[in-house]
Formats: structure tokens, sequence, C-alpha cells
């Protein structure tokens, strides 16, 4: 593989990462979850999505770089600033001096919580908030 060059600084930017919960995921009984004794989506089906969470960040890196046409691959992880980033986009350009631009997009996840603790979080103030 061959040296990269950065043309230009890369951009940075801390971007949230969502996860859909469904009413079954808060009506069907979980091993060590609190039960909920009524729906508290009625009007819902159980496959709908009732609640759209923020379970993590992401720092998502978009970059110009410049090198051979072997430089880069999709898979790889890009390091940069102290952070790993897996590439999910890369756009290749061939200007034809020997060298390949390439416009790089990777996310590094830096913070966050499995949707099933966030979940068990859920239930449990929605449990303790319809005490009878």
């Amino acid at each position: 593989m061959s040296e990269l060059t950065h043309l230009k600084k890369p951009e940075i930017e801390e971007v949230p990462r969502f996860f859909d919960f469904k009413k079954r995921d808060f009506t069907k009984p979980f091993p060590q979850m609190a039960d909920l004794n009524y729906d508290p989506f009625p009007d819902a089906k159980d496959d709908d999505i009732v609640r759209t969470e923020i379970i993590a960040r992401d720092f998502v890196l978009r970059a110009k770089l410049k090198g051979s046409a072997d430089a880069l691959n999709m898979g790889m992880a890009l390091e940069y600033d102290g952070n790993k980033y897996d590439l999910t986009e890369i756009e290749e350009k061939f200007p034809g001096n020997g060298e390949y631009i390439f416009d790089v997009t990777g996310v590094a996840k830096i913070a966050g919580e499995e949707p099933m603790t966030v979940l068990a979080r859920l239930r449990s103030a929605m449990a303790a908030s319809n005490k009878k």
C-alpha cells in the first residue's frame, strides 16, 4: 500500500447515532428488564417504530487524499488525529498524472450504549411512571 497525502485539511463532524425502537420492544417480555403492566402505545402495531433514541455519538471524517491506485480500499481504517475511521465511501478520480485523488468519508465510533441497555432504561422509566 502506498503513502497518502492530504490535499486539504480533513473536515470532522460529530454526529448522533440513532436507534429505532418498535412497540414490541416495550411490550414483549425480556429477561432482567422491567415488565410493563400496560400498553404504552395502544394505537401502534407491534412492528411500528414508536421511539427513536440517540444511542451514541460518532465522528465523521471527510477528506481529499492523493495516492496510488492501491492506496485505499473499502473496509480499511484510516487513522487521523488519534482516531481510526472505518471508510464508508471512497470516490476515486484519476487526473492522468499517475496518482489518484480520493474523496473519502469515514466513521469513528466515539461513545455510546448498546440498544438493549437504552431499552432497559426506557422500560424501567415507563414502568415506574405507571405505578398504580
